[in-house]
C-alpha cells in the first residue's frame, strides 16, 4: 500500500506541446521520422537570407521576451515569420500533411522548425544521447562540474564552432539538449522556503555531474521520459524528478524497467570516472555494468561509513558504559538504558518540602554507576560496590517488566570498569577520524573538475595547520 500510494503521489505531468523536440528525429529511425535524405534537404536550407537559422537569430535579438527559453521557443515557433518557414520547408519535403496546400499543423510546424534547426548545427542529426553538436556532455573532463557550468560551455561551444549567435545560443542549447541530455532542463522547486531541508533547496544548476544527486536526477528525469512520454520531464521541479528516483517498484516488471532506465546514467559515470574506457559504439558488457556497479557502490559505502564516523560524538564513559550495558541487558535498547531512573528504596513518602534539597529519587543508571564508581579504588574489588547498591544495603531500586531485580544484580557484577576503556576509545575514534577525514579528501578529488585534478598533480601543494589562539 505504501509503494502504491508513493506512485499515486507522484503524478506525472503531461509532455508539452513540443515533447523533447525531437519527433521527427528519434535516435530510432521509425515511420513519420525524416529520412537522411530530408535531413540534407533540411541542411541545405538552413543557411541564406530567410533560412530557419537567420530568423531565429532575429527572433532572439528582438526586446520583450519571455526569460524562460521553452517559452522564446515557442514564440518563436508560432511567430508569421516562422509559421511561413515551416509551411515553405512543408513543402520542400513533400510532407503528405501539406499535399494540397493544407496548413501545417502547430504541433508538426514545432517539430519541423526544431528538426531545421537541429540540422543547421549538426551534420549528424539525430547525433547519439549525451552529443549536443559534436559536444560530449559525459566525458570525464565534465566530471565534477555543475549543470549549469556545463550548459554554459555547451553555449559557447556552439557559438565557437557552429555559428550559432549569441542571442540564439541558449534556445538551441535547450532545444538539443531537450533530447540529448533533459536532466538539464529540470526546474528548480518554486516557493521552497529558507527552513527547508538543504536537499530541497538545491537547484538544478547547481547539481554536479557524477554525483549521487546527478545519478538520481537522471534516473528520475528518464523514468518521467518513459512514464510520461518524451518531453514530459521538462515540466518536472527538481523535487519532483528526485522523488521520482526514490519510489520502489510495485512489481518484478516495474523493478526490471526502472534498473534498465538506471543502467546508462551508472556507465557514464563509469567512463567519466575511469572505471573502464568509453566504448566506440555505446555498447558495454555485462561485466562493465557490474564493475560499475560495484565501483558506486564501494564509493557510497565510503562515503557514507566517513559521514558517520566525522558526524559521531567522541567517546565517553557514559557512552562507553551504556554499551557495556547493552551488552549485559539486551532486552534494552541503548536509549532505554541512558535515560533509565532507578527508584529510591525507601518506605517514606517524598515530601517537596522536607526532601526537595535531597538526593534525588529517581537518578539515572548511568549517573549512579559512574559515580560509584569513581568513588572506589581500583584495586578494590568491583562487586564490594554492588553488593552495597543493590545488595542487603541497596539504596536503590531497578524496577523493569522484563528484568527483576535479582536478574540485574546477577548481571551487573559482569560489568567492567569503565574508566580504563576510555583511554583506547578515544584513540580508536581518533583514528577512525583520521581514516573518515582520508576518506573524504580522496573522494573531493576523485569527484573535483578535471583542472582541479591535474592542479593536483602537477602543481605544488602547501600544506598549513589552523590552531586556536
Amino acid at each position: 500500500v505504501r509503494v502504491a500510494l508513493g506512485w499515486l503521489n507522484n503524478q506525472l505531468p503531461a509532455a508539452p506541446l513540443a515533447a523533447d523536440y525531437a519527433s521527427l528525429t528519434p535516435y530510432s529511425w521509425g515511420p513519420g521520422a525524416l529520412s537522411p535524405n530530408d535531413l540534407t534537404v533540411l541542411r541545405t536550407q538552413a543557411a541564406g537570407p530567410g533560412s530557419v537559422t537567420e530568423l531565429l537569430r532575429d527572433f532572439a535579438d528582438g526586446a520583450d521576451l519571455p526569460a524562460a527559453p521553452a517559452l522564446r521557443l515557442r514564440a518563436f515557433f508560432d511567430s508569421p515569420q516562422a509559421m511561413a518557414k515551416a509551411q515553405q520547408l512543408a513543402g520542400v519535403l513533400n510532407m503528405a500533411e501539406v499535399a494540397g496546400g493544407a496548413p501545417l499543423s502547430r504541433a508538426s510546424r514545432h517539430q519541423l522548425l526544431a528538426a531545421a534547426i537541429k540540422a543547421s548545427v549538426a551534420v549528424d542529426v539525430p547525433g547519439a544521447p549525451g552529443v549536443v553538436a559534436g559536444y560530449e556532455i559525459y566525458h570525464p573532463s565534465n566530471l565534477g562540474r555543475t549543470i549549469n557550468q556545463v550548459r554554459e560551455e555547451i553555449e559557447t561551444h556552439l557559438i565557437d564552432h557552429k555559428a550559432v549567435s549569441a542571442s540564439a545560443a541558449p534556445l538551441v542549447a535547450h532545444l538539443m539538449l531537450a533530447q540529448a541530455a533533459p536532466e538539464f532542463l529540470i526546474k528548480p522547486t518554486p516557493s521552497v522556503s529558507t527552513l527547508a531541508p538543504q536537499a530541497l533547496m538545491l537547484q538544478p544548476g547547481q547539481v554536479t555531474i557524477g554525483s549521487t544527486a546527478w545519478l538520481n536526477l537522471r534516473l528520475g528525469t528518464a523514468m518521467a521520459e518513459k512514464l510520461g512520454g518524451a518531453g514530459s520531464s521538462r515540466a518536472l521541479t527538481i523535487t519532483q524528478a528526485l522523488d521520482l528516483s526514490r519510489l520502489d517498484a510495485t512489481g518484478p516488471a516495474q523493478a526490471e524497467l526502472i534498473k534498465s532506465l538506471g543502467a546508462q546514467p551508472l556507465l557514464d559515470w563509469a567512463v567519466m570516472a575511469g572505471i573502464f574506457p568509453k566504448s566506440s559504439d555505446g555498447r558495454y558488457s555485462p561485466g562493465d555494468y557490474l564493475a560499475a556497479t560495484q565501483a558506486f557502490t564501494d564509493r557510497e559505502n565510503r562515503t557514507r561509513e566517513a559521514f558517520n564516523t566525522l558526524t559521531s560524538e567522541p567517546p565517553t564513559q557514559t557512552s562507553l558504559l551504556v554499551q557495556q550495558l547493552a551488552k549485559l541487558f539486551p532486552e534494552l535498547t541503548e536509549d532505554e538504558i541512558r535515560n533509565f531512573k532507578l527508584e529510591l528504596d525507601t518506605d517514606v513518602p517524598f515530601d517537596p518540602r522536607q526532601h526537595g534539597h535531597l538526593q534525588t529519587r529517581q537518578p539515572y543508571l548511568t549517573e549512579v554507576i559512574l559515580t560509584q564508581q569513581a568513588e572506589k579504588d581500583p584495586l578494590v574489588a568491583f562487586g564490594d560496590w554492588v553488593s552495597r547498591l543493590f545488595g542487603d544495603e541497596k539504596k536503590y531500586k531497578f524496577i523493569h517488566p522484563k528484568i527483576s531485580q535479582e536478574t540485574f544484580n546477577e548481571r551487573i557484577k559482569n560489568l567492567p570498569p569503565i574508566t580504563p576503556l576510555v583511554a583506547p576509545a578515544v584513540d580508536q575514534y581518533i583514528a577512525d577520524t583520521r581514516s573518515a577525514q582520508a576518506t573524504v579528501i580522496r573522494l573531493m578529488i576523485a569527484n573535483a573538475p578535471l583542472e582541479v585534478r591535474r592542479a593536483f598533480e602537477v602543481g605544488k601543494l602547501e600544506f598549513f595547520t589552523l590552531r586556536e589562539e
